[in-house]
């Protein structure tokens, strides 16, 4: 079998011995300076055309085409081009979402997870730091694509100098590494910075694609930098690099209080000098006890409806909602019923009902995070308050772990400031 430090010895090894052909000088500076306009993600990124990139190695390819029954005495007309959605020098194709470190970023689906490892080896499609995880055990190699930041771990030999304009980067030719699941590798580096990105995926186009995106982040950007191991530390560095920082407590009953769980936005991500970036901290004393007995409650309401346990306040009407919209009212006590959780809508989010969040609260607590401020994941498809319980504690309780989108629910929990439970509104991303 593959182990973990087995796979990344022959990642390292496999890119520090490559050597390729010499690209021509004069094509090289003129695509490093027009770098923002020579990639173009399709496939999985989306449906964007696919402007022509120096692919270390191989030819470079005319940016315009010439038709097979063209007079050669006429000039060649340049195709129309749709460029793709830029805001401020960052370009971000559709179905993407742009990741980096140091003085570049790259455009990843926008469904990968950030540090989706375990003891160092990629689970799902994921982004990954270096350094932010443990490789003291065993995991077997999956088939799937990560991204891996971090430092540079050795030289790249026959590498191509490429200009971004404002950083010079190194690129390798992709080469194929043996193992379980076959894959391609590809390495891009920024010396002045000691940042290293290694891309792998056993589609060789994938890793292409992700090679082909890399572009300097411009002034007044940044990339989230990666923590160091306690969140009060991690504060302070946002703070220096100028952000600012947010602490959001979740409760981890079987966890150590003061571990740095994820960001919002997450790790890597490129934003404003000057955002808010939020710091997901566990907690695991009295200080959140009485949000999870809530938690627990409604839980055992579904699994143990004859013996649900007690909670503070009065069991007053209760509103069920989809999203933000509240849907109508049902008395606590009533809940213990399945059929009460129903909301009978034909659709909601691009998913057909009927819909209850009792079914949600019905499965394994084990497998939940229970937030008092925002969601753990899939962030951009988070609900307004329902109108009426802005004023309202919201607890949200969403799946732990998950690899996808689809795969994601949030059921969010109105308490007022006796403790009563006011609203219980199912939310959804729409796939």
């Amino acid at each position: 079998m593959l182990t973990d430090d087995r796979a990344r010895d022959l990642l390292r090894s496999a890119v520090a011995d490559l050597t390729v052909s010499d690209a021509p000088a004069d094509e090289l500076v003129r695509r490093g300076r027009r770098t923002r306009r020579r990639t173009r993600l399709t496939a999985a990124f989306g449906a964007v055309a696919l402007v022509a990139v120096i692919a270390v190695g191989s030819a470079v390819v005319s940016d315009i085409e010439r038709t097979a029954d063209q007079p050669a005495a006429t000039q060649p007309t340049p195709p129309t081009e749709t460029p793709p959605p830029t805001e401020n020098g960052l370009v971000t194709p559709p179905g993407t979402r742009l990741v980096g470190m140091g003085p570049i970023a790259v455009a990843v689906p926008q469904d990968w997870g950030t540090n989706k490892v375990k003891c160092g080896q990629p689970l799902a499609d994921t982004v990954v730091f270096e350094g932010t995880g443990t490789l003291l055990c065993f995991v077997p190699q999956r088939d799937v694509s990560s991204v891996h930041f971090g430092e540079i771990t050795s030289a790249q030999k026959g590498a191509t100098t490429i200009d971004l304009g404002e950083v010079e980067i190194t690129r390798s030719d992709i080469v194929e590494v043996q193992g379980d699941y076959p894959f391609s590798v590809g390495r891009v580096t920024v010396p002045s910075h000691d940042v290293e990105v290694l891309v792998r995926s056993t589609d060789e186009q994938i890793v292409r694609r992700i090679l082909d995106s890399v572009q300097a982040i411009p002034t007044g950007y940044m990339a989230i930098p990666v923590p160091y191991e306690s969140p009060k530390e991690t504060a302070a560095r946002l703070k220096t690099a100028g952000l600012v920082v947010r602490l959001n407590d979740v409760y981890r009953p079987n966890m150590s209080s003061g571990v740095l769980l994820s960001s919002d936005p997450p790790l890597g991500s490129i934003v404003p000098r000057g955002s808010t970036v939020t710091l997901n901290v566990s907690e695991a004393t009295t200080r959140t006890e009485q949000n999870h007995q809530i938690v627990e409650y409604l839980h055992e309401l579904m699994t143990a409806p004859d013996r649900p346990p007690q909670i503070s306040g009065p069991m007053l009407p209760v509103t069920l909602g989809l999203g933000d919209e509240p849907v109508r009212v049902e008395h606590l006590p009533n809940l213990n019923n399945p059929d009460a959780w129903l909301i009978h809508r034909e659709s909601f989010n691009g998913y057909n009902g009927p819909f209850s969040a009792g079914d949600k609260l019905a499965t394994d607590p084990d497998t939940w995070t229970v937030t008092a401020e925002g969601q753990q994941s899939c962030s951009w498809g988070r609900a307004a308050d329902m109108p009426g319980f802005d004023k309202d504690l919201r607890l949200t309780i969403e799946p732990e772990n998950i690899t996808s989108c689809l795969e994601w629910w949030a059921v969010d929990v109105y308490v007022d400031k006796s403790g009563s439970i006011d609203a219980i509104s199912l939310n959804l991303v729409e796939p």
